[in-house]
C-alpha cells in the first residue's frame, strides 16, 4: 500500500484505540492526540484535512462540544469530522450530526470501514 497524503488528526484518549488506529493505519498520514488541549495544540501546527474524533472524552469538553467548537472556527469549519463512539442512540447520532460531524460511527468501528471513510475524504 502507498503512503496516503491526506493528513489526519484522530482525538482518542483511550491508549489501546489509538495503538490500534497506530497499527492499522500506519500507511497514512496521522497524528494523534488524547485530549481537548492536545488536539487545539495540534490543530494550531498542522493543515489536517480530516479530524476523526471519538465522543466520549474526559474533561471538561467532550467530542460534541468540540465538534460544536471546530464548527464555529473559521479556520476549522471545512475540515470533515467522523466521530467515533461507543453510545449507539438516535438522539446522540442526531445531535452529533447536527453539531456538523460528517460522519457517525460506533464503536467497534472495523479497519475496512475506517479506511473506507478515510477514502471517502481523500482528494
Amino acid at each position: 500500500m502507498e503512503e496516503k497524503s491526506l493528513k489526519i488528526l484522530i482525538v482518542e484518549d483511550e491508549e489501546i484505540s489509538r495503538n490500534l488506529y497506530r497499527l492499522w493505519l500506519k500507511n497514512y498520514n496521522i497524528s494523534l492526540c488524547d485530549s481537548e488541549k492536545s488536539m487545539y495544540d495540534k490543530l494550531s501546527n498542522n493543515n489536517f484535512q480530516l479530524i476523526i474524533m471519538d465522543i466520549g472524552l474526559p474533561g471538561s469538553k467532550d467530542g460534541l462540544s468540540l465538534i460544536k467548537e471546530l464548527k464555529a472556527n473559521k479556520d476549522f469549519l471545512k475540515i470533515p469530522i467522523a466521530c467515533i463512539t461507543s453510545y449507539d442512540s438516535l438522539d446522540q447520532r442526531a445531535n452529533v450530526l447536527n453539531a456538523g460531524a460528517d460522519v457517525y460511527l460506533v464503536k467497534p468501528v472495523s479497519r475496512n470501514i475506517l479506511i473506507d471513510i478515510i477514502t471517502k475524504f481523500q482528494t
